[in-house]
């Protein structure tokens, strides 16, 4: 069941995050034909600008790879515990006896991590929104990477 919900969201926001990115593109195009239509004759040798889908596509694959770390999160999870590990963390300690209850917090908090992102995104404060993510990355790869170690002892 926790495979499933993850596999769940993890689709739904990868389609939201496509359907983002592809919105952005034409928005872009749009913006750039209209641009090349009013320019003068002699711009023709000058480089075009990064597009703003440019970043929006490193937002993007950053959603994927955090998706996926907290999957991979849960799922370890789950399965040290249940091989006799002890969630470090205090406040999901006692979720971890109830896989589907857990599963659901970490997917609700990968909802909202994403949710807070594309706030930031959306005012604007595009390189906050990017930073965000590249740290929250980070810290759920130094996580994973401590879940392979536990995992690797109790096995």
């Amino acid at each position: 069941m926790c495979r499933a919900m993850i596999t769940l969201c993890t689709l739904v926001i990868l389609a939201a995050g496509t359907t983002a990115g592809a919105a952005d593109r034409d928005q872009s195009q749009d913006r750039s034909a209209s641009a090349v239509e009013t320019s003068p004759a002699g711009d023709e040798g000058t480089t075009p600008p990064v597009p703003p889908g440019a970043s929006r596509a490193v937002l993007t694959t950053l959603y994927a790879s955090f998706i996926a770390l907290q999957a991979y999160d849960a799922h370890t999870t789950v399965i040290a515990v249940g091989h006799g590990a002890a969630e470090s963390n205090p406040l999901m300690r006692e979720l971890t006896s109830h896989p589907i209850l857990f599963c659901s917090v970490k997917a609700a908090s990968t909802v909202a991590s994403i949710y807070m992102t594309e706030h930031l995104w959306r005012q604007h404060r595009r390189k906050e929104a990017i930073g965000l993510m590249i740290i929250s990355n980070g810290l759920m790869a130094a996580i994973a990477a401590h879940n392979a170690s536990v995992l690797r002892r109790v096995r």
